[in-house]
């Protein structure tokens, strides 16, 4: 990977806010799974774009990867946490 954009996700849907953090806008699913509060593959996010996403739970504050060519939505369980350590890992290399 070239080069990536680490981004809290900050597109806003009809029930995002909750306690100041932000969740995944709505998705329409192209190839993949939605169920329950789970979704994994390609979706359609409203206001990024057609991209993967890989949420256990989307009930919980997304992370937006982008890259070169695509973005990865995912809902890592602490997501401040997550973010911090990742940044690192990609300021090694």
């Amino acid at each position: 990977m070239k080069s990536c954009q680490l981004s809290p996700c900050a597109w806003a849907n009809r029930n995002s806010e909750r306690d100041g953090e932000i969740l995944l806008p709505a998705l329409s699913l192209r190839v993949g799974e939605s169920l329950g509060n789970r979704r994994n593959g390609t979706f359609n996010v409203a206001g990024i774009g057609r991209g993967k996403v890989y949420a256990q739970d989307i009930t919980r504050p997304a992370l937006v990867i982008f890259t070169e060519k695509t973005f990865y939505a995912i809902t890592p369980l602490n997501s401040p946490e997550f973010l911090a350590e990742l940044q690192e890992q990609l300021a090694k290399k």
